[in-house]
């Protein structure tokens, strides 16, 4: 083998190696919870040496980014391609769930790590900070489809910060209940409880049948005063 050839084999080889150890240790992650997983844990999952792993990844947060990248960058990738479009907001919003879904289906122990772990005790105030940001951003793609529906008065009025939050509460719960390997594939799943919630948000539906919504504006109950010894 000339040594270009030798050069290329040996890079792929390193990048097959580098998947399987971001596999397994998503598996491991996902399965005892990232706290109760070492590197040395990971490196005999996936039979290598300790000192073979740190060559791949230099510290355990390095490879739980890794781990953690997909599962954030592509559903904002997607969602935000689905907000530039032309679509009915109604579309975008179904489009948008069903993209969710696709990335449980696909990442569903990924997905598992960044709904259930509380990252902030994993990862670096700089890291964190990274992933919480474009979960900020995300949230917000969301609120803008919202936004969009009841301008053009597709969607009836809404508080477009707590629906966001209960569409993407509403699939992020997959992790405990989904099983790809199910009948249902991720992303008809999503399809599924995108048409209930559009039942609920599309214009036109009489107010009577409905009968959970208040009839008036809500009254925030006040706290009672707490009283000093």
């Amino acid at each position: 083998m000339s040594r270009p050839a030798r050069k290329i084999s040996e890079a792929r080889a390193g990048r097959d190696r580098r998947s399987e150890i971001v596999e397994r240790a998503t598996a491991l992650f996902a399965e005892a919870g990232v706290a109760n997983v070492s590197m040395s844990d990971i490196a005999e999952a996936v039979g290598i040496q300790k000192p073979s792993l740190y060559h791949f990844f230099p510290s355990k947060e390095d490879l739980l980014r890794e781990v953690l990248l997909p599962v954030v960058d592509q559903p904002y990738a997607e969602l935000r391609a689905i907000a530039k479009s032309q679509a009915d907001p109604a579309a975008k919003l179904a489009d948008g769930m069903v993209a969710l879904g696709r990335a449980f289906g696909r990442y569903r122990s990924g997905m598992e790590i960044l709904v259930r772990e509380k990252l902030e005790r994993h990862l670096s105030t700089r890291s964190y900070g990274e992933i919480m940001r474009e979960k900020a951003a995300y949230t917000d793609l969301w609120r803008r489809i919202l936004r969009e529906g009841v301008a053009t008065g597709r969607f009836a009025p809404l508080d477009d910060k707590i629906t966001a939050f209960a569409i993407i509460g509403s699939l992020n719960w997959m992790y405990a209940w989904f099983d790809p390997r199910g009948e249902l594939s991720g992303e008809e799943v999503a399809r599924r409880i995108a048409s209930c919630v559009l039942a609920g948000l599309l214009a036109g539906r009489p107010r009577s049948s409905l009968r959970w919504l208040p009839a008036g504006p809500v009254r925030r109950r006040r706290k009672p005063a707490r009283r000093l010894a």
